[in-house]
C-alpha cells in the first residue's frame, strides 16, 4: 500500500500532464493559426508586388512597342526618300547622257563648220605676223610720260596708280573708298574680266539677264566692271587684300599692251584670259610676249577650249618655246 504522501504528487502530476497536454494541443493550434495568418500576408504581399512588376513589365513593353513602332515608321521613311534619290539620280544620269549625246553632236558639227570656214577664211585673213606698235601721234605724249616715271621699266605703285587714274593715290581717298554702288550689286566673288562682254555674252544675253547673273545687263550694257569694283572693295574692307593690290584699267587688251609699251613697261608675269575667239588668243600672245621682260611668265586657263588650244600651240611652234601645262591651265616662259 502506498504511503498516502505518495497518492496527491500522483495525482498532481498527471493533472500536470494533462495540463501540459492541453497546452501543447493549444500551442499547436496557436502556432497553425499564426502560420496560417503569415502565410495569408505573405502570398498578399506576393500578389501586390508580382502585379506592381506586371504592371511595370506591361509598361516597359509599351514603350518598347513605341519605339520600334518609330524605328519601323523613320525606316520606311528613309527607304522611300532612298528611292527618290535613286530615281533622282537615274533620271539625271539619263539627262546628262542626252546632254552629252547632244553636245558631242553640235562639237562635231561645230568642227566640221569650224574648219570649212577656216579653209575658207584663210583667203581673206590668216594672221602669222603680230606686231606691237602704237601711231607716231602718240610720241611726244608717250615720252612725256616716261619721263614722269624716270624711265624705268617697273614704276612704283603709286606713280602707275597716278597714270591710270589721273590723280595721286591717297590712302584715305582713292578709288576703293569713292567707287559708287550704282547698281546695288552685292560682292560674291574676285574675278578678273575684261568688263565689256564677249561675243559668248552676246549670244546668250537673255540667259546672262535672268539665269547666270540676274542683273548683268543694265541698260543695254554689261554692269561687271561695278560688280568687279565692289568686289575688290569688298576684300580689301575684309582685309584679304590690300588697297595697292590692284589697280583697274578699263581697256581692250590690245591697248593695254599699247599703252605699257608706250610706258616702256615690262612685266615679268602676264595672265591672259581673253574671249576665247579663234586668233584672239593667239593675238594677245603675240603682243605681250613682244611685251614681257626676259625670262618673263605668259599664261593663261581654258585650255580646254579648242580655239585656245590652237592658238597656245600655234605660238608655242612658231617661236620654238616649250609649252607647260597643269590641268586647263597652260604657260610659257621667254628665254632670258
Amino acid at each position: 500500500m502506498l504511503p498516502k504522501v505518495v497518492i496527491p504528487l500522483i495525482a498532481a502530476l498527471v493533472i500536470f500532464v494533462a495540463t501540459l497536454g492541453l497546452l501543447t494541443q493549444r500551442w499547436a493550434v496557436v502556432v497553425h493559426e499564426k502560420a496560417g495568418e503569415l502565410a495569408d500576408q505573405h502570398t498578399k504581399q506576393s500578389g501586390q508586388r508580382l502585379s506592381a512588376g506586371l504592371g511595370s513589365l506591361q509598361s516597359e513593353t509599351q514603350r518598347l512597342q513605341a519605339l520600334l513602332d518609330a524605328e519601323r515608321k523613320a525606316k520606311a521613311e528613309v527607304q522611300q526618300q532612298l528611292l527618290k534619290l535613286q530615281h533622282d539620280y537615274s533620271t539625271a544620269t539619263a539627262a546628262w547622257a542626252v546632254t552629252q549625246a547632244s553636245w558631242k553632236t553640235w562639237t562635231d558639227s561645230y568642227n566640221k563648220w569650224s574648219k570649212t570656214e577656216s579653209e575658207r577664211l584663210t583667203q581673206f585673213c590668216a594672221i602669222s605676223e603680230i606686231g606691237l606698235d602704237y601711231d607716231a601721234r602718240f610720241f611726244p605724249k608717250a615720252a612725256e610720260l616716261r619721263a614722269k616715271i624716270g624711265g624705268r621699266h617697273y614704276p612704283t605703285f603709286e606713280e602707275l596708280y597716278e597714270l591710270v587714274v589721273n590723280k595721286p593715290y591717297d590712302a584715305k581717298a582713292n578709288i576703293w573708298h569713292e567707287f559708287p554702288n550704282a547698281y546695288n550689286q552685292v560682292p560674291s566673288f574676285v574675278c578678273v574680266d575684261p568688263w565689256t562682254g564677249d561675243l559668248g555674252m552676246l549670244l546668250f544675253r537673255d540667259d546672262w539677264q535672268k539665269k547666270l547673273t540676274p542683273g548683268e545687263i543694265s541698260e543695254g550694257r554689261s554692269t561687271s566692271y561695278f560688280q568687279f569694283m565692289n568686289n575688290m572693295k569688298s576684300q580689301i574692307d575684309e582685309g584679304k587684300i590690300g588697297p595697292k593690290h590692284i589697280i583697274p584699267l578699263a581697256v581692250t587688251s590690245t591697248v593695254a599692251a599699247r599703252y605699257f609699251l608706250s610706258l616702256g613697261l615690262t612685266p615679268d608675269v602676264v595672265y591672259l584670259d581673253s574671249a576665247h575667239e579663234k586668233d584672239e588668243t593667239f593675238t594677245e600672245i603675240s603682243l605681250f610676249y613682244s611685251l614681257i621682260a626676259p625670262g618673263g611668265i605668259l599664261y593663261g586657263d581654258d585650255f580646254s577650249w579648242d580655239s585656245v588650244a590652237t592658238d597656245v600651240k600655234r605660238f608655242a611652234e612658231k617661236l620654238h618655246l616649250e609649252l607647260h601645262l597643269q590641268g586647263a591651265t597652260w604657260m610659257l616662259q621667254k628665254p632670258h
